[in-house]
């Protein structure tokens, strides 16, 4: 796949012309690939003799809010209409019946998917003919035709583009987002294009960041981002009895004084313990103790990185918050990905508690003096090119013993680059 990126050559004009059309018809063919932002709408064969229908989902955590399409029709009673729902335990799908209706009386199926399926969904559809199904709905053949009908229509260059544009594609809609990114960022014709292309990932409601391709709060529902903060609550709270210092911090904290909410780009919560390097004998150590607690009380430890750990909160979606350690010297207060001492010890605790998406929490004492710590003077103004220090140098003599492998993060591969 690299092979074919590396081969593209098109010129600024016709690259731009090129993806203003591949949206076009996008939008206006194929608008229901994936459907996680509009409804998907199934159109019902009339000739057919009955309303039973097989879905087989991919990708999905819960079932669809379905609704129906009715012909004109004056004798329908839309309150009456019922809709059944069975699971098969011989076949991997869900059938489903309608009642209230005769087939001549519906128009189509309408499917919207539930927020808490946070997975894009592949969808086949079929409706019963007497004994038989009939397929009435497949997005696989449907992804298939659309890359069909756009490279019957170009040649060249263009075709080896589109190969790699709908690769990329069927990552998003296998929620591989972490690979999908990693092939665009390899790709030094496209790297550079992520605002020309951000359409694309929307599509599937998610978004650049600087984590990847990412599920953003933005699109996240009320309910997700109060559970998810709550999460990060309960958290703390296994962690105080042996960690008195310890509140929310990172993105979160300027969302808070933007909005009150989390930002709209970000995608995950930090939370930050302060310690003296000789309670635990520095980073490493401090992490193990961290993780000690945080494993005991039942939570998944996905990463050990310099100064902070990985931790899920929630098992069935995957969402997962870093839990960073600060170490106190003296007047100041090393957070790292900052630059060492950038902050006063005030500025973090002892912390206070505040509202983020109505929800109290404990935040750095000072919150202007911790954000100018972490994000420069600056702060106040949005800076999407931003980028932390990332210099374990700084850090070297506090680092202490390590019992797991250090991993690497984006933002450090790419302060090597630099």
């Amino acid at each position: 796949m690299l092979e074919i990126v590396k081969r593209l050559s098109l010129e600024p004009g016709q690259y731009a012309s090129h993806i203003a059309d591949l949206k076009s018809y996008w939008d206006d063919e194929f608008d229901d690939i994936p459907w996680k932002s509009k409804p998907i709408r199934v159109t019902i064969d009339q000739s057919l003799k009955t309303l039973e229908f097989y879905f087989i989902f991919e990708n999905i955590l819960e079932l669809p809010d379905i609704d129906v399409s009715l012909v004109d029709t004056h004798d329908v009673d839309a309150t009456a209409i019922q809709f059944d729902w069975k699971r098969s335990e011989e076949e991997p799908g869900l059938f489903l019946t309608i009642s209230g209706l005769m087939p001549n009386q519906l128009d189509q199926l309408i499917f919207s998917q539930n927020p808490k399926a946070v997975r894009p969904a592949k969808l086949v559809c079929l409706q019963k003919d007497g004994t038989e199904w009939v397929v009435i709905y497949n997005s696989f053949d449907r992804f298939k035709r659309m890359i069909m009908n756009w490279t019957e229509n170009h040649s060249g260059q263009t075709v080896e583009f589109d190969k790699y544009f709908f690769r990329f594609v069927e990552f998003l809609l296998s929620a591989k987002y972490s690979e999908a990114s990693q092939f665009f960022e390899q790709t030094p014709e496209l790297a550079n294009k992520k605002k020309e292309l951000s359409w694309i990932p929307e599509k599937f409601d998610v978004a650049f960041n600087a984590h990847g391709i990412k599920r953003i709060f933005k699109y996240w529902s009320l309910e997700e981002r109060h559970a998810y903060l709550n999460s990060a609550l309960n958290i703390i709270e296994v962690l105080k009895p042996k960690f008195e210092n310890i509140c929310i911090s990172g993105g979160s904290i300027l969302g808070l004084k933007r909005t009150g909410k989390l930002l709209d780009h970000d995608d995950d919560l930090d939370i930050v313990v302060g310690v003296k390097a000789s309670d635990f004998g520095g980073l490493g150590p401090t992490l193990d103790a961290l993780a000690q607690c945080l494993t005991a009380a039942g939570f998944k430890v996905k990463g050990y990185f310099f100064a902070h750990l990985w931790v899920e909160t929630d098992a069935q979606s995957g969402q997962t918050l870093d839990v960073f350690v600060a170490i106190m010297e003296d007047d100041f207060a090393s957070f790292y990905p900052s630059h060492r001492k950038s902050m006063k010890s005030t500025d973090l605790f002892p912390s206070q508690l505040a509202l983020i998406e109505n929800i109290e929490v404990p935040v750095p004492g000072d919150v202007d003096g911790y954000l100018e710590g972490v994000y420069g003077k600056n702060w106040r103004t949005p800076d999407h090119g931003f980028r932390h220090p990332w210099n374990r140098k700084e850090y070297s003599d506090l680092s202490g013993t390590r019992k797991h492998k250090i991993i690497w993060t984006r933002g450090e591969v790419a302060a090597l680059s630099r």
